[in-house]
Protein backbone atom coordinates (compact mmCIF):
# COMPACT_ATOMS: atom_id res chain seq x y z
CA UNK A 1 0.00 0.00 0.00
CA UNK A 2 1.54 3.44 -1.33
CA UNK A 3 1.97 6.01 1.76
CA UNK A 4 1.17 9.49 1.15
CA UNK A 5 2.19 12.44 3.25
CA UNK A 6 -1.04 15.04 3.39
CA UNK A 7 -0.75 18.76 3.35
CA UNK A 8 -3.43 21.06 4.36
CA UNK A 9 -3.91 25.05 4.57
CA UNK A 10 -0.34 27.21 4.66
CA UNK A 11 1.81 23.95 4.38
CA UNK A 12 0.69 23.46 0.88
CA UNK A 13 2.99 24.61 -1.56
CA UNK A 14 2.89 27.84 -3.16
CA UNK A 15 3.29 29.06 -6.45
CA UNK A 16 3.35 32.50 -8.72
CA UNK A 17 3.94 31.64 -12.41
CA UNK A 18 0.87 29.77 -13.10
CA UNK A 19 -2.92 29.92 -11.66
CA UNK A 20 -3.13 25.80 -11.30
CA UNK A 21 -2.58 26.23 -7.22
CA UNK A 22 -5.01 29.07 -6.94
CA UNK A 23 -7.79 27.19 -5.75
CA UNK A 24 -5.81 23.93 -4.55
CA UNK A 25 -7.50 22.32 -1.10
CA UNK A 26 -5.47 19.72 -0.04
CA UNK A 27 -1.93 18.03 -1.53
CA UNK A 28 -0.86 14.33 -0.88
CA UNK A 29 2.65 13.67 -1.92
CA UNK A 30 4.45 10.40 -2.03
CA UNK A 31 8.43 9.05 -3.12
CA UNK A 32 7.11 5.37 -2.18
CA UNK A 33 7.45 3.92 -6.08
CA UNK A 34 10.02 1.68 -8.14
CA UNK A 35 12.61 3.92 -8.95
CA UNK A 36 15.00 3.17 -12.30
CA UNK A 37 17.90 0.72 -10.97
CA UNK A 38 21.09 2.84 -13.02
CA UNK A 39 20.13 6.53 -11.46
CA UNK A 40 22.15 7.14 -8.21
CA UNK A 41 20.78 9.72 -6.77
CA UNK A 42 16.99 8.82 -6.28
CA UNK A 43 14.36 11.42 -7.80
CA UNK A 44 12.10 13.40 -4.70
CA UNK A 45 8.59 15.02 -5.73
CA UNK A 46 7.70 12.05 -8.38
CA UNK A 47 4.26 11.40 -7.20
CA UNK A 48 1.86 14.06 -5.90
CA UNK A 49 -1.63 14.66 -6.40
CA UNK A 50 -3.82 17.97 -6.06
CA UNK A 51 -7.37 17.85 -5.32
CA UNK A 52 -8.85 21.27 -6.83
CA UNK A 53 -12.72 19.97 -6.53
CA UNK A 54 -13.40 18.66 -9.54
CA UNK A 55 -15.27 15.63 -10.26
CA UNK A 56 -12.56 14.58 -13.35
CA UNK A 57 -8.79 13.58 -12.47
CA UNK A 58 -6.25 14.27 -15.25
CA UNK A 59 -3.59 11.77 -14.52
CA UNK A 60 0.17 12.30 -15.94
CA UNK A 61 2.65 9.34 -16.34
CA UNK A 62 6.29 9.84 -17.79
CA UNK A 63 9.63 10.16 -17.09
CA UNK A 64 12.14 13.00 -17.27
CA UNK A 65 10.74 14.87 -19.84
CA UNK A 66 7.46 14.93 -17.90
CA UNK A 67 9.04 15.41 -14.16
CA UNK A 68 10.69 18.85 -14.87
CA UNK A 69 14.30 17.80 -15.27
CA UNK A 70 16.40 20.77 -16.41
CA UNK A 71 13.96 23.08 -14.72
CA UNK A 72 15.23 25.97 -12.19
CA UNK A 73 16.61 24.17 -9.69
CA UNK A 74 16.15 20.72 -10.51
CA UNK A 75 18.86 18.46 -11.63
CA UNK A 76 18.76 15.09 -10.65
CA UNK A 77 22.53 13.70 -11.14
CA UNK A 78 23.52 16.57 -9.15
CA UNK A 79 20.78 15.52 -6.32
CA UNK A 80 19.02 19.11 -6.88
CA UNK A 81 14.72 19.11 -6.69
CA UNK A 82 12.58 22.52 -6.88
CA UNK A 83 9.04 21.31 -6.17
CA UNK A 84 7.92 25.05 -7.12
CA UNK A 85 10.13 24.66 -10.29
CA UNK A 86 7.77 21.56 -11.00
CA UNK A 87 4.14 23.11 -10.21
CA UNK A 88 4.46 26.14 -11.92
CA UNK A 89 6.22 24.76 -15.03
CA UNK A 90 5.65 20.88 -15.66
CA UNK A 91 3.36 20.11 -18.37
CA UNK A 92 1.02 18.27 -15.89
CA UNK A 93 0.22 21.12 -13.75
CA UNK A 94 -0.25 23.62 -17.29
CA UNK A 95 -2.92 20.51 -18.80
CA UNK A 96 -4.99 20.75 -15.28
CA UNK A 97 -4.39 24.53 -15.10
CA UNK A 98 -6.25 25.18 -18.65
CA UNK A 99 -8.81 22.52 -18.05
CA UNK A 100 -9.16 22.82 -14.32
CA UNK A 101 -9.14 19.10 -13.11
CA UNK A 102 -7.30 17.86 -10.32
CA UNK A 103 -3.73 16.37 -11.35
CA UNK A 104 -2.08 12.83 -9.80
CA UNK A 105 1.53 13.33 -11.55
CA UNK A 106 4.04 10.61 -11.29
CA UNK A 107 7.22 10.91 -13.13
CA UNK A 108 10.33 9.45 -12.50
CA UNK A 109 13.77 10.60 -14.50
CA UNK A 110 15.27 7.82 -16.16
CA UNK A 111 12.04 5.56 -16.27
CA UNK A 112 11.30 3.07 -18.44
CA UNK A 113 7.72 2.33 -19.99
CA UNK A 114 7.76 -1.03 -18.07
CA UNK A 115 7.97 0.32 -14.62
CA UNK A 116 5.67 3.34 -15.86
CA UNK A 117 2.62 0.93 -16.86
CA UNK A 118 3.35 -1.17 -13.80
CA UNK A 119 3.15 2.09 -11.55
CA UNK A 120 -0.01 3.22 -14.03
CA UNK A 121 -2.00 -0.08 -12.55
CA UNK A 122 -1.14 0.86 -8.97
CA UNK A 123 -2.44 4.77 -9.11
CA UNK A 124 -5.48 3.38 -10.66
CA UNK A 125 -6.50 0.94 -8.30
CA UNK A 126 -5.79 4.01 -5.66
CA UNK A 127 -7.71 6.93 -7.77
CA UNK A 128 -10.87 3.73 -7.95
CA UNK A 129 -11.47 4.83 -4.35
CA UNK A 130 -11.33 8.49 -4.55
CA UNK A 131 -15.12 9.02 -6.29
CA UNK A 132 -13.69 10.83 -9.06
CA UNK A 133 -16.35 10.91 -12.15
CA UNK A 134 -13.94 10.82 -15.44
CA UNK A 135 -10.03 9.85 -15.44
CA UNK A 136 -7.86 11.32 -18.40
CA UNK A 137 -4.52 9.73 -18.15
CA UNK A 138 -1.82 11.13 -20.58
CA UNK A 139 1.05 8.23 -20.78
CA UNK A 140 4.47 9.52 -22.09
CA UNK A 141 6.46 6.40 -24.11
CA UNK A 142 9.89 6.76 -23.40
CA UNK A 143 12.62 5.13 -26.29
CA UNK A 144 13.29 1.29 -26.05
CA UNK A 145 16.56 0.39 -24.66
CA UNK A 146 15.66 0.79 -20.75
CA UNK A 147 14.44 -2.60 -20.14
CA UNK A 148 18.04 -4.11 -21.26
CA UNK A 149 19.62 -3.14 -18.08
CA UNK A 150 16.76 -4.48 -15.88
CA UNK A 151 16.74 -7.97 -18.02
CA UNK A 152 17.48 -10.09 -14.61
CA UNK A 153 14.50 -8.71 -13.02
CA UNK A 154 11.35 -11.31 -11.84
CA UNK A 155 9.40 -8.48 -13.42
CA UNK A 156 11.09 -8.56 -16.40
CA UNK A 157 10.72 -12.24 -16.73
CA UNK A 158 6.90 -12.40 -15.94
CA UNK A 159 5.92 -9.54 -18.64
CA UNK A 160 5.44 -10.16 -22.63
CA UNK A 161 8.62 -7.88 -22.97
CA UNK A 162 11.27 -10.36 -21.50
CA UNK A 163 10.24 -12.69 -24.98
CA UNK A 164 11.07 -9.40 -26.74
CA UNK A 165 14.62 -9.11 -24.83
CA UNK A 166 14.79 -13.19 -25.53
CA UNK A 167 14.45 -12.91 -29.45
CA UNK A 168 15.81 -16.98 -29.39
CA UNK A 169 16.88 -18.52 -32.59
CA UNK A 170 13.81 -17.94 -34.98
CA UNK A 171 15.38 -14.74 -37.60
CA UNK A 172 13.11 -11.71 -37.55
CA UNK A 173 13.75 -7.95 -38.97
CA UNK A 174 15.20 -5.38 -37.01
CA UNK A 175 12.16 -3.37 -37.96
CA UNK A 176 9.40 -6.09 -36.91
CA UNK A 177 11.53 -6.66 -33.65
CA UNK A 178 11.13 -3.04 -32.91
CA UNK A 179 7.04 -3.18 -33.88
CA UNK A 180 7.05 -6.13 -30.99
CA UNK A 181 8.33 -3.54 -28.71
CA UNK A 182 5.80 -0.66 -29.34
CA UNK A 183 2.77 -3.05 -29.61
CA UNK A 184 4.16 -5.09 -26.46
CA UNK A 185 3.44 -1.29 -24.41
CA UNK A 186 0.31 -0.32 -26.76
CA UNK A 187 -1.47 -3.75 -25.56
CA UNK A 188 -0.64 -2.81 -21.67
CA UNK A 189 -1.66 0.33 -21.59
CA UNK A 190 -4.92 -0.49 -23.39
CA UNK A 191 -5.45 -3.82 -21.18
CA UNK A 192 -5.18 -1.74 -17.52
CA UNK A 193 -7.79 1.18 -19.58
CA UNK A 194 -10.12 -1.19 -20.30
CA UNK A 195 -9.87 -2.87 -17.07
CA UNK A 196 -10.64 0.49 -14.98
CA UNK A 197 -14.34 0.24 -14.25
CA UNK A 198 -14.39 2.98 -11.38
CA UNK A 199 -15.53 5.54 -13.76
CA UNK A 200 -15.45 6.55 -17.26
CA UNK A 201 -11.56 6.75 -18.41
CA UNK A 202 -9.59 8.42 -21.75
CA UNK A 203 -5.91 7.58 -22.50
CA UNK A 204 -3.46 9.52 -24.18
CA UNK A 205 -0.34 8.52 -25.56
CA UNK A 206 2.41 10.87 -26.61
CA UNK A 207 6.43 10.03 -27.58
CA UNK A 208 9.23 12.44 -26.68
CA UNK A 209 12.41 10.53 -28.53
CA UNK A 210 11.22 7.66 -30.76
CA UNK A 211 8.69 7.35 -34.11
CA UNK A 212 6.58 5.00 -33.73
CA UNK A 213 7.62 1.32 -34.90
CA UNK A 214 4.20 0.11 -35.47
CA UNK A 215 1.28 1.24 -37.76
CA UNK A 216 -1.50 -0.30 -35.41
CA UNK A 217 -3.93 2.25 -34.34
CA UNK A 218 -6.75 -0.42 -32.93
CA UNK A 219 -6.31 0.44 -29.23
CA UNK A 220 -8.64 2.18 -26.80
CA UNK A 221 -6.38 5.31 -26.24
CA UNK A 222 -5.44 8.36 -28.57
CA UNK A 223 -1.80 8.62 -29.78
CA UNK A 224 -0.79 11.89 -29.88
CA UNK A 225 1.70 12.46 -33.43
CA UNK A 226 4.33 13.35 -34.29
CA UNK A 227 7.41 12.89 -31.21
CA UNK A 228 6.71 16.03 -29.01
CA UNK A 229 10.93 16.87 -30.68
CA UNK A 230 9.29 16.88 -34.12
CA UNK A 231 6.55 19.17 -33.21
CA UNK A 232 8.52 21.75 -31.42
CA UNK A 233 11.15 21.67 -34.11
CA UNK A 234 8.04 22.38 -36.49
CA UNK A 235 7.08 25.58 -34.58
CA UNK A 236 10.83 27.21 -35.04
CA UNK A 237 11.23 26.03 -38.64
CA UNK A 238 13.30 23.26 -38.06
CA UNK A 239 12.90 20.01 -39.88
CA UNK A 240 13.45 16.57 -37.43
CA UNK A 241 13.03 12.95 -38.20
CA UNK A 242 12.78 10.95 -35.02
CA UNK A 243 14.85 7.69 -35.08
CA UNK A 244 13.75 4.24 -34.20
CA UNK A 245 15.70 3.64 -31.23
CA UNK A 246 18.31 5.53 -28.85
CA UNK A 247 21.69 4.47 -27.21
CA UNK A 248 23.13 3.42 -30.82
CA UNK A 249 26.13 1.29 -28.47
CA UNK A 250 24.05 -0.44 -25.93
CA UNK A 251 21.59 -2.05 -29.26
CA UNK A 252 24.50 -2.64 -31.42
CA UNK A 253 25.72 -4.73 -28.33
CA UNK A 254 22.41 -6.49 -27.92
CA UNK A 255 22.50 -7.22 -31.03
CA UNK A 256 25.89 -9.16 -31.17
CA UNK A 257 25.35 -11.21 -28.10
CA UNK A 258 21.15 -11.63 -27.16
CA UNK A 259 19.65 -10.47 -30.54
CA UNK A 260 22.11 -12.34 -33.19
CA UNK A 261 19.00 -13.18 -34.84
CA UNK A 262 17.89 -10.19 -35.71
CA UNK A 263 18.51 -9.34 -39.11
CA UNK A 264 19.62 -5.65 -39.15
CA UNK A 265 20.34 -4.39 -43.12
CA UNK A 266 23.22 -2.70 -43.83
CA UNK A 267 23.45 1.15 -43.11
CA UNK A 268 20.34 0.72 -40.74
CA UNK A 269 22.45 1.28 -37.51
CA UNK A 270 24.55 4.33 -39.26
CA UNK A 271 20.70 6.00 -40.22
CA UNK A 272 20.00 5.59 -36.88
CA UNK A 273 23.06 7.21 -35.14
CA UNK A 274 22.84 10.61 -37.69
CA UNK A 275 19.03 10.78 -36.67
CA UNK A 276 19.96 10.33 -32.88
CA UNK A 277 22.56 13.03 -33.62
CA UNK A 278 20.74 15.04 -35.29
CA UNK A 279 18.15 15.17 -32.33
CA UNK A 280 20.62 16.47 -29.64
CA UNK A 281 22.22 18.71 -32.13
CA UNK A 282 18.45 20.22 -32.03
CA UNK A 283 17.48 19.99 -27.85
CA UNK A 284 21.00 20.49 -26.52
CA UNK A 285 21.37 23.75 -28.81
CA UNK A 286 23.84 23.18 -31.49
CA UNK A 287 25.17 26.40 -33.44
CA UNK A 288 23.64 25.12 -36.14
CA UNK A 289 20.35 25.26 -34.64
CA UNK A 290 18.46 28.72 -34.41
CA UNK A 291 15.73 30.11 -32.35
CA UNK A 292 16.10 27.45 -29.23
CA UNK A 293 13.14 28.29 -27.19
CA UNK A 294 11.85 24.90 -26.40
CA UNK A 295 14.49 22.41 -25.27
CA UNK A 296 17.88 22.89 -22.85
CA UNK A 297 18.26 18.90 -23.30
CA UNK A 298 14.78 18.25 -21.75
CA UNK A 299 11.78 20.78 -22.46
CA UNK A 300 12.22 24.31 -21.08
CA UNK A 301 8.98 25.57 -19.09
CA UNK A 302 8.07 26.81 -22.30
CA UNK A 303 8.18 23.57 -24.12
CA UNK A 304 6.34 22.15 -21.37
CA UNK A 305 3.93 25.03 -22.39
CA UNK A 306 3.40 24.65 -25.83
CA UNK A 307 3.71 20.54 -25.10
CA UNK A 308 0.51 20.55 -22.82
CA UNK A 309 -1.74 22.79 -24.94
CA UNK A 310 -0.79 20.71 -28.01
CA UNK A 311 -1.97 17.35 -26.10
CA UNK A 312 -5.17 19.30 -24.58
CA UNK A 313 -6.29 20.62 -27.95
CA UNK A 314 -5.68 17.15 -29.87
CA UNK A 315 -7.45 15.55 -27.38
CA UNK A 316 -10.27 18.02 -28.32
CA UNK A 317 -10.27 18.63 -24.36
CA UNK A 318 -10.60 22.19 -24.58
CA UNK A 319 -10.01 24.66 -27.77
CA UNK A 320 -7.11 26.85 -26.94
Amino acid sequence: MTIYKKFLGDDIPQIWENSFMNNRKEFFMTDDNMKPVHIKIPALNTEFHVVRGSDTLLIIVGESWTYGEALSGIGTGAGQFNLQAQLEGCMGPRMAEVTGWDLYQFAIPGNCNLYMNIELERILKHVATLGYKQVKVVMQMTENSREMPINYLDLVRNHPVFNWLNPGDKSIQVTDWLTMYDEIFYQHFHDTLSNFAACDIEGVLWRNFTRASSPRKDYCFKMIEPTMIEFTGRLVNHEHVSPLLMNPIQFQDFFDHQGKNIVVPDGFMEEQVDLIEKMFDYIGGAKTVKCLVYHNNHPTKYGHLVWAHHIVRKTGWKNI
